[in-house]
């Protein structure tokens, strides 16, 4: 599941960058020559991601696809102008397509293999053990329980009904969602910071791409975006590791950096 939400957050970024380029300069993947490895890499990279998600059928991957594709779409009907080419948009539909249906609990993806099922707490069971945590006292409200130390949050917190349950032996060390983790363990004020952080961050770039005219700026702003975005999400509703991790500081640090403003240089010998 990891490897999947990792792949298709790349598909993503490569499928924008292939939306994007008009052959108008400073394209993410240029037509010509000089662009032909970047545009097979985002095919490429876009069939291996659906190759995962259809063996791995899982319904958070899915929603990682419906919302990369309908932030590029959204763009695509607020800014037609900036898509001469809307035919390149045939890769992420079909994509989105696939996410559609399989989304669906009722609709298996035939190609599905048998991989073993990852268990974890449930949505509502990880808030829970959450809240409870929090309730300790003002230091674990604030500050939490502490960075790994989820597995003695469920030991104290989890439901009794788990002990009548197959699952009783059973110690989870992260919650369903990695924002539900680290609400846990490292507390309220930590969790609302960085919130605000991703909040202003996303502001600023959706502000950016409606405002900038530089056709440059605007590609890459973009392309950064609807990466960020997925790779955001997958945090929200899935357990992290420490490559998407990175990758989600990296992408942040790349759109930070198309939306801050310019450096003031001065030149104190002047």
């Amino acid at each position: 599941n990891a490897l999947t939400a990792f792949v298709t957050v790349c598909a993503l970024l490569g499928c924008a960058s292939f939306v994007v380029s008009d052959g108008s300069g400073g394209d993410p993947a240029p037509d010509g020559r000089g662009g032909l490895p970047l545009r097979v890499l985002a095919v490429g990279n876009a069939v291996l991601a659906l190759v995962l998600l259809l063996a791995t059928d899982f319904w958070v991957l899915w929603i990682l696809v419906i919302a990369g594709v309908l932030v590029m779409a959204a763009f695509l009907f607020l800014q037609a102008k900036r898509f001469p080419h809307p035919q390149r948009f045939i890769l992420p539909l079909l994509m989105l397509a696939g996410a559609v249906v399989f989304v669906l609990p009722q609709i298996r993806s035939p190609f599905s293999l048998a991989f073993p099922v990852v268990i974890s707490p449930t949505y509502g069971m990880s808030a829970g053990i959450a809240g409870a945590t929090l309730k300790e006292g003002v230091a674990s409200l604030l500050f939490g329980s502490g960075p790994g130390t989820f597995v003695e949050d469920y030991a104290k917190y989890r439901p009794v009904e788990v002990n009548q349950s197959r699952f009783w032996s059973l110690r989870f060390d992260r919650a369903k969602s990695h924002l539900l983790t680290s609400l846990a363990t490292y507390g309220l004020l930590p969790v609302l910071l960085c919130s605000a952080f991703f909040v202003l961050l996303g502001l600023m770039a959706f502000s950016h791409i409606l405002k900038e005219r530089d056709g440059s700026e605007w590609k890459m702003t973009f392309v950064f975006l609807v990466g960020w975005l997925a790779a955001l999400l997958a945090h929200v509703l899935y357990a992290s590791n420490m490559s998407l991790s990175f990758l989600l500081f990296a992408l942040s640090g790349l759109l930070a950096s198309q939306v801050l403003a310019a450096p003031k240089t001065v030149d104190f010998s002047d």
